[in-house]
């Protein structure tokens, strides 16, 4: 999201999982049986079957389909990079 983003709401559905951005940088991807939600900057909120959880900036969240539990953990190198290269492109003055 952008700097115009303020005050605005995003949510993003996939199987088991809601996911709320506020303004921040993150990479929702959905894998064959899990979605993974990384946060660059700011945070989330991503409910599951567990509840309401808030992920963090530098985390990410694996939330598993089925009754298996959510893991957290660091992003990785690729995606703080990727996530990097996007949010510069934001950042950019358009035009260029």
């Amino acid at each position: 999201t952008g700097a115009d983003f303020h005050g605005m709401r995003l949510a993003f559905e996939s199987p088991g999982t809601s996911t709320w951005v506020t303004g921040t940088t993150l990479a929702m991807i959905r894998g064959a049986d899990s979605t993974c939600v990384c946060v660059f900057e700011g945070r989330v909120a991503v409910r599951s079957s567990t509840g309401i959880d808030t992920v963090f900036a530098g985390t990410r969240r694996v939330i598993p389909d089925g009754s298996k539990a959510a893991r957290v953990e660091a992003i990785r190198p690729m995606e703080t990079m990727k996530l990097s290269m996007l949010r510069a492109r934001l950042s950019a003055p358009p035009g260029r």
